[in-house]
């Protein structure tokens, strides 16, 4: 957010003495907003952990990508905190920033593709995609998306060093880590453009898959049609649900990518003002895209709702019958009386029936 500054000599040189009082208020704005956005976070991923019913890839691709929001924005509280609090205002903790901050958005980045890619799964090869889902197998995913960050970022960034840093009174930060720049804006290009391309593979599908479910529905003899290819409704409610982060996540993400591409290809607007509005801007659509998809969690997902409400309700003992209504909601619990006593029982579901308890209905 707040401005990389001259192209100093040195990384202990100031960059800027002072900041115009609009740039100011807006890195103050968005540094208070991200301690609250890794706050929600951290609770989200508590949250998904302990839910069951979401499926699992896009359980565990979901973890990933709040958890990599969460770690962004603490860098980001961080690295503010250092520069305005304790008058850091160097080249190189402004780089120290920008490469931290990236970092984390490459994982979310290439999360949400994963995300996308995975509902695509989902949808097109139903009966195959149920055989190869394994909870070892969406753990390896996301380890080999921070390997590849890990074994590429961190080199890149030593041989810039070494190679524009002679000495640390004399160090060309810009160069030095433009390599690694470079890398990280590949990454999100390419993470954009799948993202965006899959958005609109998986919603052609998804609106194909509502007619077919819609159709089997008004058939009264749905036990006895042939429903090869067409997914559970659980499975279908999880995709609609998801496109609406997926959507979200390209509108607000759209800014910073431009930002970038005229960061690095205009070095001659780098210190300009209108640049540093729009990149205040973008950032702050990533602050608005962290808020709008927790959002879009606890909305949509019954489960969700649930389990945030027993989070909540370990400091806050209001919350138990809302609770019992959503767990009789999320598991297809039927409360009937026998001789005058409550009993449970779990509701048996045909074979082709739908199953809305991971989340809520939605009409696409």
């Amino acid at each position: 957010m707040m401005e990389e500054g001259k192209n100093s000599t040195s990384d202990f040189e100031s960059v800027s003495a002072e900041f115009p009082p609009l740039m100011t208020f807006i890195n103050g704005i968005c540094t208070l907003v991200s301690v609250g956005i890794a706050g929600a976070d951290i609770v989200a991923v508590y949250v998904l952990l302990k839910c069951r019913r979401i499926p699992t890839f896009a359980r565990i691709f979901s973890i990933n990508f709040i958890l990599s929001d969460a770690v962004g924005s603490l860098s980001f509280f961080i690295c503010q905190l250092l520069i305005f609090a304790f008058g850091m205002n160097t080249e190189l903790m402004h780089n120290i920033r920008t490469v931290t901050v990236g970092f984390m958005l490459n994982i979310a980045m290439m999360s949400v593709s994963c995300l996308a890619f995975d509902r695509a799964m989902a949808l097109r090869a139903s009966l195959r995609y149920a055989a190869f889902v394994t909870k070892t197998k969406g753990i390896i995913v996301v380890l080999c998306l921070w390997s590849i960050n890990l074994i590429i970022v961190p080199p890149t960034m030593v041989h810039g060093i070494k190679t524009y840093c002679p000495s640390m009174r004399t160090c060309d930060q810009w160069n030095a880590t433009k390599l690694t720049r470079l890398f990280m804006l590949s990454i999100i290009i390419t993470s954009q453009i799948s993202v965006t391309l899959s958005y609109f593979y998986v919603l052609k599908i998804a609106r194909a898959h509502h007619r077919k479910i819609e159709a089997m529905k008004r058939m009264a003899y749905i036990e006895n049609t042939n429903t090869r290819g067409v997914v559970s409704e659980r499975q279908f409610s999880t995709t609609t649900t998801l496109l609406k982060l997926v959507l979200a996540f390209i509108v607000t993400h759209t800014p910073i990518v431009l930002h970038l591409v005229v960061f690095e290809t205009n070095i001659d607007a780098r210190n300009d003002l209108s640049r540093r509005i729009f990149h205040a801007i973008s950032f702050m659509c990533l602050q608005a895209n962290s808020i709008i998809s927790l959002k879009i969690y606890v909305a949509r997902f019954k489960e969700c709702q649930m389990m945030l409400l027993v989070f909540a309700e370990m400091f806050c003992k209001n919350y138990t019958q809302r609770i019992t209504d959503l767990r009789m909601d999320v598991y297809n619990i039927v409360v009937s009386t026998d001789h005058g006593r409550s009993a449970a029982q779990n509701t048996s579901v045909p074979n082709n029936a739908t199953d809305t308890s991971c989340c809520q209905n939605s009409k696409e």
